[in-house]
């Protein structure tokens, strides 16, 4: 019994040599497809039907997004954008990346691939300049080429299906029956939180506000380097690219980075440092899929409720001026990460320790906003100080960021777990 071939949606502007366009669908059809499975115009949308809900349908229920770029393609997105009119074709575009289609890029007619320059005002559309696209014109070699599009593009579809899946694992495993110790959660009941004023830091954050923040489970300790190893040794951790797969650019960092950088300070009771933020989210999405538990880096909300509790105090351990007895910080002298047991005296109101010094923790929430988002490249919010900072970073409530792709013996991680 023949294969069944793939849907296909054929994204084109009409300013764009449609009589070309039409003649790919009818090869197209040559070749196998049938005509209710190649949606090509909008021309059969039933009467009252909202346009941009009828594109998404058509989209999600297609297998593959063509998209025909002609020589007038980026001066038609351009004068749309210029003019604020609704562009559909690029609504199409926007919707098949979002949802992870197989977008197949086609040039007709001499046109060229715009760039990351080109599409700098469109950064729904950015993404399309990852794919390498094939030129296609009229001629004696159209037969040749359009019949080497359609195997390459049926070749990749076939990869992308028969890519390896994420291992699927048991549910409801303890995280302890994972990673070695010390691990526990501690329960952060819900409460409110007042984030300061950053619109004046350089980058400018939020302007703060009080948020409620729901009940929620924080690891006791930050993840130290015995627990990062498990996931960097293995089968199915740092080596399945498919951790990183949450983002374009996540997947773009993680194909430079095969191998994990090194901790700066060896140790297994130590945080584990010089992780990325791409990374650590990486390492929270492997330990869910393995728990079946939803386990993410904290929000910037989440963390300051942890470490502050409800009476505003200055300090995890209240409002005692930071001493080496309380946390490593610049005054303890330590000059590198400490155990992650080793400052009993600094716990936080519901039993969670080193919250001020040792490392920097990445949290979820970009910085500039409320967001927590998984997709871009934004400066994240990083939150609990190092050892090398001064008493005014350890502050429950001070606010600070670092680049997404930071990696450095400062930085560190801790999970937490919704209840």
């Amino acid at each position: 019994m023949a294969t069944q071939k793939p849907t296909l949606f054929i994204s084109y502007r009409r300013a764009d040599h449609p009589d070309f366009v039409e003649r790919i669908r009818d090869w197209f059809i040559a070749n196998g497809y049938d005509d209710e499975r190649v949606f090509m115009d909008l021309s059969n949308m039933p009467y009252f039907t909202d346009f941009a809900e009828f594109i998404r349908e058509k989209v999600l229920e297609s297998e593959v997004v063509i998209v025909i770029i002609g020589p007038q393609w980026l001066e038609h997105l351009r004068e749309r954008a210029a003019r604020d009119e609704t562009d559909y074709v690029r609504l199409e575009i926007a919707i098949a990346l979002e949802q992870g289609k197989l977008v197949a890029p086609i040039c007709i007619k001499g046109a060229k691939m715009p760039n990351g320059k080109d599409l700098q005002d469109f950064p729904d559309l950015k993404q399309i300049t990852r794919y390498h696209a094939p030129e296609l014109d009229a001629g004696r070699p159209f037969l040749k080429n359009i019949a080497d599009i359609i195997g390459a593009l049926e070749a990749e579809l076939e990869r992308r299906n028969n890519k390896k899946a994420i291992p699927s694992k048991p549910k409801k495993i303890e995280v302890w029956d994972i990673l070695p110790q010390p691990f526990e959660w501690c329960e952060i009941p819900e409460g409110k939180v007042i984030l300061e004023d950053a619109s004046r830091d350089n980058p400018p954050g939020t302007k703060g506000g009080i948020f409620e923040v729901p009940t929620f489970l924080m690891a006791k300790y930050p993840i130290t380097n015995a627990q990062y190893e498990v996931f960097v040794r293995a089968q199915d951790g740092y080596v399945e690219g498919a951790w990183w797969d949450y983002s374009t650019e996540a997947r773009a960092w993680r194909r430079g980075r095969l191998q994990p950088r090194a901790t700066r300070f060896k140790g297994d009771d130590l945080p584990r440092t010089d992780v990325s933020w791409y990374d650590a989210v990486a390492f929270c999405l492997w330990l869910s899929n393995w728990t079946g538990y939803k386990i993410m880096l904290p929000t910037e909300q989440q963390w300051q409720r942890a470490a502050q509790g409800d009476d505003g105090r200055k300090y995890p351990w209240g409002h005692q001026t930071p001493d080496k007895a309380i946390c490593n910080f610049r005054d303890s002298d330590v000059r590198q990460t400490t155990p992650v047991t080793q400052y009993p005296k600094g716990v936080s109101p519901f039993g969670v320790l080193d919250m001020a010094g040792n490392v920097w923790e990445w949290c979820l929430t970009k910085w500039g906003t409320d967001s927590i988002d998984i997709n871009g490249n934004n400066y994240r919010v990083v939150r609990g100080s190092a050892f090398n900072s001064h008493d005014g970073f350890l502050r429950a409530a001070d606010r600070h960021w670092s680049g997404i792709g930071s990696e450095n013996p400062y930085l560190g991680l801790r999970c937490v777990c919704s209840i």
